[in-house]
């Protein structure tokens, strides 16, 4: 219990078992719901509702021409998903109840999903999970008052599970023709890149080899350091996709590593190599998420001398955190208080469903339930006021509003919007 927590419900706090509240995809969570009272409550129940939900959501101008005249508007694209959500009562539950000024313990166990997605979160939107105690009063006008906390999921990508040939390497071939002037003949520049493969973990060293044989008059200047540098880079790139209407954006590449290589003059061949070192990050496993892509590629570009174009080729690779001998998290010590301190779960193991939430270990008592206090509807009012037709059965036991995710874009996760799609069977329909 948290000696100096303040008294009243909303004051509360959640404990967890990961005190950093970052747990893996298929870890279980341990916590409890700790809160004072001074005062006696008074309640209906005390439940507990944990979610995990994805959206994006963003906006484009747009110009129409009609008659020589412009006008100007806005698109606003967006789109949500749900990947669980489940309620449990942790005290009450059954009429009406009392609890007596004490300090209050209430404990629970949840197991995260396997297929739940990485918590992530952009400019255009995120995915995130939230546990939420919230109180539900005798009287339903009264609004809830409730304690959230967020935690943070990672699902540990597998490199030995990638749809890609992780250990295949990969080759980038440039071959090209050119002259030294407009009489002359022109002749090869031929430039092999190979990466060893094409999965990695935070932290490795990727080696890159590069074979050049420059017939031609060109100056290749991309190699030569003391003009222009060829940059070997991994870069992340980040897709987003909408519901309503359908759409798909990308915003601007992340470089996360680059090399440099040496110069290559005109009519020389050479060999050599370069290393890249992937930074030590967080790696993103959206493949459960349908809003959401994070992809990552091995660009090489090269520069030319005079007027010629520039020449690059793209590749994708997979960043995991898992590597390929299948041992625990690939990670350096320095980034280890980002991950949960207990090891990735086995994926093969059956996901426990719902909520678990273990006896109080007080005195809950019950509280006949006055005729003052019983709700019929519609309301008596008195002469000259008018009924009215707001039917309130949802603000009743058994409905928590949906709640605002904190710091991310777009507010409230509104209940009507379908999932995408709608036969996902990860993110089912919204309550």
């Amino acid at each position: 219990m948290h000696q100096t927590m303040e008294a009243g419900f909303k004051n509360g706090v959640i404990s967890l078992n990961e005190r950093a509240g970052i747990y893996y995809a298929g870890q279980e969570i341990s916590g409890a719901l700790n809160f004072k009272l001074e005062h006696t409550l008074t309640f209906r129940a005390i439940t507990l509702q944990i979610t995990g939900a994805g959206r994006v959501q963003w906006i484009e101008k747009e110009t129409i021409k009609y008659h020589d005249m412009k006008h100007y508007g806005e698109t606003m694209y967006k789109g949500t998903e749900e990947y669980f959500n489940h309620v449990q009562i942790l005290c009450g539950g059954q009429g009406v109840s009392q609890l007596q000024p004490q300090d209050y313990t209430l404990t629970f166990k949840f197991q995260i999903p396997h297929s739940a997605p990485s918590s992530f979160k952009g400019n255009h939107g995120y995915v995130c999970y939230h546990i939420v105690a919230y109180i539900e009063f005798l009287d339903p006008l009264m609004p809830c008052e409730e304690v959230m906390r967020e935690i943070q999921v990672i699902a540990p990508y597998r490199l030995y599970k990638s749809r890609l040939s992780i250990n295949e390497p990969i080759t980038l071939i440039f071959d090209e023709m050119y002259s030294s002037g407009c009489l002359c003949e022109p002749n090869p520049l031929h430039i092999t890149i190979v990466l060893s493969r094409s999965g990695f973990c935070p932290g490795d060293t990727v080696p890159i080899t590069v074979k050049a044989v420059n017939e031609s008059g060109v100056k290749v200047l991309a190699i030569i350091f003391e003009i222009s540098d060829e940059t070997l880079a991994n870069i992340q790139v980040t897709r987003y996709r909408s519901q309503r209407p359908r759409a798909e954006m990308s915003p601007a590449a992340v470089v996360l590593a680059e090399g440099r290589t040496a110069p290559l003059a005109a009519h020389a061949r050479r060999s050599f190599s370069c290393d890249l070192k992937i930074p030590q990050m967080m790696v993103y496993d959206l493949r459960n998420c349908s809003l959401i892509d994070v992809l990552y590629y091995f660009k090489a570009t090269i520069k030319l001398s005079g007027f010629n174009s520039n020449r690059e080729q793209v590749s994708e690779i997979q960043l995991g955190m898992i590597p390929l001998d299948k041992k625990s998290v690939a990670w350096d010590t320095s980034f280890a208080d980002q991950l949960p301190k207990s090891p990735p779960p086995d994926p093969s193991t059956p996901t426990t469903p719902g909520i678990t939430a273990f006896e109080p270990g007080f005195k809950v008592t019950p509280v006949p339930v006055m005729s003052s206090f019983q709700i019929t509807k519609p309301y008596p009012v008195e002469i000259g006021f008018r009924v009215s037709n707001t039917d309130l059965s949802n603000t009743l036991y058994g409905y928590h509003a949906p709640y605002n995710h904190d710091g991310a874009p777009g507010g409230n996760l509104t209940n009507n919007e379908p999932p995408y799609p709608l036969s996902q069977p990860s993110a089912p329909s919204m309550l």
